[in-house]
């Protein structure tokens, strides 16, 4: 019986499943000096062909000097939530939001990279 006709959960598996990501980056995985284009490359890999061409952009100096003098705050008032901590930051004369505070602040407690530089 061919393959394509086995029931699903008998088919012999390739190490991925269509629709799903692949484990390893893809990105490394495609060549410019390949005779398939970029475009049959990247939909053979199921990879957006945007990600190519992304170039990651690091923190602005102003973000890097909020979360300084959040992070500084926070060990001091670990009790403030980002309402507080935007009004904090007003107060000492920074421009800065709720939204974007929250966000720094779930980057501090999850230990996480954030994707800094998004927004003013």
């Amino acid at each position: 019986m061919e393959a394509s006709h086995q029931p699903v959960g008998t088919r012999p598996s390739h190490g991925f499943a269509f629709g799903k990501a692949l484990p390893v980056d893809g990105k490394k995985m495609v060549s410019r000096d390949h005779k398939l284009s970029l475009r049959k490359q990247c939909e053979l890999l199921q990879l957006s062909r945007s990600r190519l061409y992304y170039q990651p952009v690091g923190a602005s100096a102003e973000s890097l000097r909020f979360m300084e003098i959040i992070d500084k705050q926070f060990l001091e008032t670990p009790w403030y939530g980002s309402r507080q901590m935007a009004r904090y930051m007003k107060r000492q004369g920074h421009k800065c939001g709720r939204h974007r505070i929250r966000r720094y602040l779930n980057a501090f407690e999850t230990g996480s990279e954030m994707r800094v530089g998004i927004g003013k």
